[in-house]
């Protein structure tokens, strides 16, 4: 399946995190102590690995 940036964003405000900060295409997402930066801009693809890695990353 592909992912776009603003479906990673989607899922990341869906699992209760919110924005920390942005700093060009790089959002720092927080949630209890926790960031995941998900870069990009809203409407490129984003490799599967990638993906993959940022998911994994707000699941844990």
């Amino acid at each position: 399946m592909t992912y776009k940036v603003k479906d990673l964003i989607k899922l990341a405000e869906e699992l209760g995190y919110v924005l920390d900060r942005t700093k060009g295409d790089h959002r720092q997402y927080l949630k209890n102590g926790k960031v995941v930066t998900i870069s990009g801009k809203l409407s490129k693809d984003v490799p599967r690995g990638t993906a993959n890695s940022i998911i994994k990353s707000l699941r844990e």
